[in-house]
Parts: C-alpha cells; sequence; structure tokens
C-alpha cells in the first residue's frame, strides 16, 4: 500500500521527529550533561546543577541603564556607568 502525497511529508517529520529523541538518548547515555560552572552530571536539560544554580547572583538595582552593569552603592535614577559614557552602544 503506497502513502498518498499529503500523508508523506507527515510520515517523514514522525520518522524525524523519532530519529531526533533516538539520537538524544544516545547521546545522553554517552554523554551525559554537565553542569557548565563544575562539571557534574546534571538530570535533565539544565546547565547548572542545584549547588551551582544557588549561587548565581543575579544583577539588582542599582545598575547602568543602558549596560547593566552593576553599581557598587546607588547614585541615584538615570546615572550611567563610566563605560557607557566613554563608548555609548548604538541604540
Amino acid at each position: 500500500m503506497s502513502a498518498t502525497p499529503s500523508e508523506t511529508p507527515r510520515r517523514l517529520a514522525g520518522l524525524a521527529q523519532f530519529a531526533r529523541a533516538a539520537f538524544g538518548l544516545v547521546l545522553d547515555t554517552a554523554l551525559p550533561p554537565l553542569c557548565a560552572a563544575c562539571r557534574q552530571p546534571v538530570g535533565g536539560s539544565g546547565g547548572l546543577c542545584a549547588s551551582c544554580w544557588s549561587k548565581v547572583s543575579f544583577i539588582a538595582p542599582p545598575y547602568c541603564e543602558r549596560l547593566g552593569i552593576p553599581f557598587a552603592y546607588d547614585p541615584g535614577p538615570g546615572i550611567l556607568s563610566m563605560e557607557a559614557i566613554a563608548d555609548p552602544p548604538r541604540l
């Protein structure tokens, strides 16, 4: 029994999805995902293990409104970092 022309792309898409899943399983078995910081194995598709993730410090105010560079103290609203003043990015 041959497939109609409209069924062929769906079958190929299903086959490609199966091949991707199988290749991903083989790759995860041969080369398990590792933490980007400490190189310990991590579960799932996460880039960091729980220990390293808990040590991440996110940028919080005060920071340069143009470049996102954090300030050691709060210079007030609208203040730019020296880098943003010396070499402003193109907007």
